[in-house]
């Protein structure tokens, strides 16, 4: 025999089903948040990475030329800007003594209110006087 269903044990109450859709939004919150974070992690990565990749391709540049730097500045279309410095190094004493001629050329990249450096020391031919 097949018995029938008793009434008021069948199905969920209403503050059940409220109470589950309560949990289901916040985990869902929860998550939102956490995927919102790794996103926005994500992004500043790559803006880092962006950004060294820029200040590298400008300092070989600057490596590849055979002139002292002159101090320079400019923006890339991505919503990055650059600036150049270019500073003697060494004392007067030690630029007079060594061979070559040294300058530190210091590469800043800017972008959304944060800022990269990048430098190198260049080593020049002295420049030959003349008579």
């Amino acid at each position: 025999m097949i018995s029938a269903p008793r009434s008021g044990q069948a199905g969920f109450t209403l503050i059940e089903v409220l109470v589950a859709l309560t949990i289901l939004s916040i985990a869902m919150t929860a998550l939102i948040a956490v995927i919102a974070t790794g996103l926005d992690r994500q992004r500043q990565a790559r803006d880092e990475t962006t950004a060294m990749s820029l200040a590298r391709s400008l300092l070989e540049q600057a490596e590849r030329s055979q002139t002292p730097q002159a101090d320079d500045s400019g923006a890339f279309s991505n919503g990055f800007s650059w600036r150049r410095q270019s500073v003697p190094y060494g004392s007067a004493t030690d630029q007079q003594a060594w061979p070559v001629t040294a300058e530190r050329v210091t590469i800043t990249i800017s972008w959304a209110n944060r800022t990269r450096s990048l430098s190198t020391l260049r080593l020049l031919p002295k420049p030959v006087p003349q008579p």
